[in-house]
């Protein structure tokens, strides 16, 4: 591949300096840039770092912080329960944690890379403490859900056309730009995690615009799960599906179902119908060949973080997955008595256990938790259903990818984050 042309690099800096000060004189527009710079730029890579986002988002943290300065806003405390400020006491240790983890990957392997991960969860406390209080004024639900709707659409638009420009100009298969241009095809699909709860959201509006952006984003990702094979897509929306059967009427999700189908036939692999359906099936169960390796993964790193009761606990550290598991897949006959290589490439959860151990773990899953029984409890929350879903899913995503570097993962798991402000709504929201 290509490096990436110096005028192109000065360009997005430029626009990055554009948005910090765009953000510190104009605050309201914080949490839309912030939105659509973790939904439409997620899984954007420069040369296989995924910068892209992160870069923006540091931007738009730092305009935050210049608008308070300058005091074109004023933070205040924010109102709370005890259940909230516990969340927010927990995804704090849960950074501070990250953070610890990231300092201590850096002291053993010596890797400049890591300071990377530094900086990530730094920025993260940073944005936690701005969004937990009150201040930048924040989209109502409809105004959000439409936010995230359209940049779902422009990021999933783009994501389909690099691959079919690439193809037809190269003659080369768009697989090549995973991990180089894009992140690969799993990663790439979370997005639709937020998407699908907003236009389940939306698609009941009475304002017909608002119809239409559901529709496209839905009809978008059933194209992007066919076009990419993205099994984690694909079962995503089947399970959504069955969601809009509760919260969406019949006829729409008969047109849903009809859409899927023929998209199956057009779009697919090749496979029938039943064939596809039951790929998709062994997918979501772990049964397929490429989650059953994954599998063997997860295996490998419980046997490398048991060595002792500090590893099981805290892991070894952040990055150091790819030099700690080798040993450990050898002993479960990974190489097929092969030779045992000094590195292998790990992904998802097996990469977490070892780098955070057992108590990362728990505080990633507690803050889950916390928003699920926020969403749970408000009242006439019309997205519960739908983001309960969506919190199901990241819990077992890891399993399929490496999304630890993904600020919207943080975003939408956060106290005040994007999955509870779109359950502090009703559906007479949608007739305004």
């Amino acid at each position: 591949m290509p490096a990436v042309p110096l005028p192109l690099y000065i360009a997005y800096a430029l626009i990055g300096i554009i948005v910090l000060f765009i953000i510190a004189l104009k605050p309201k527009l914080f949490w839309p840039f912030l939105i659509i710079a973790t939904v439409a730029f997620g899984g954007l890579m420069i040369q296989g770092h995924g910068l892209v986002e992160e870069y923006l988002v540091d931007l738009i943290i730092l305009g935050a912080l210049l608008a308070l300065s300058i005091g074109a806003i004023h933070l205040k405390k924010q109102k709370e329960n005890k259940w909230e400020t516990l969340h927010r006491a927990v995804f704090i240790i849960f950074i501070m944690y990250m953070l610890v983890q990231s300092v201590r990957g850096l002291l053993i392997l010596h890797d400049p890379r890591i300071i990377r991960w530094v900086f990530f969860y730094g920025f993260l406390g940073l944005l936690t403490f701005i969004i937990t209080k009150k201040g930048f004024p924040t989209p109502n639900a409809r105004k959000t859900s439409i936010i995230i709707s359209i940049s779902t659409l422009i990021y999933l638009s783009a994501y389909l056309l690099t691959g079919v420009i690439y193809e037809a100009i190269t003659g080369l298969s768009k697989w090549d730009l995973q991990g180089y241009v894009w992140s690969g095809a799993a990663a790439a699909v979370f997005p639709l995690v937020l998407a699908m709860p907003a236009a389940l959201f939306l698609i009941r509006s009475k304002i017909r615009n608002d119809k239409i952006i559901a529709w496209l984003v839905i009809i978008m990702g059933m194209v992007i799960t066919h076009y990419y094979s993205a099994r984690s897509a694909a079962v995503m929306m089947f399970v959504f599906l069955i969601v809009a059967l509760f919260t969406v009427k019949f006829r729409k999700v008969l047109v849903l179902i009809i859409l899927f189908a023929v998209l199956t036939i057009f779009l697919g692999t090749g496979d029938t119908i039943t064939q596809y359906t039951q790929n998709i099936a062994k997918s979501a169960a772990l049964k397929s060949k490429s989650e059953a390796g994954r599998l063997d993964f997860v295996h490998a790193a419980m046997n490398a973080i048991e060595k002792n009761v500090g590893t099981f606990l805290f892991g070894y550290g952040m990055y150091t997955n790819r030099y700690v598991i080798p040993p450990y897949l050898y002993d479960i006959g990974y190489f097929g008595g092969g030779p045992m290589p000094k590195i292998a490439r790990t992904s998802g959860l097996s990469a977490q256990i070892i780098d955070i151990g057992i108590i990362g773990l728990l505080l990633f899953y507690l803050n889950i938790f916390f928003v699920a029984r926020k969403t749970l409890f408000l009242k006439h929350n019309p997205n519960r259903f739908s983001i309960i879903l969506a919190l199901g899913i990241i819990c077992f995503w890891p399993l399929v990818s490496n999304i630890h570097d993904n600020v919207l993962l943080y975003l939408l798991i956060m106290p005040a984050g994007l999955f509870i402000q779109l359950s502090k709504t009703s559906l007479q929201e949608l007739t305004k």
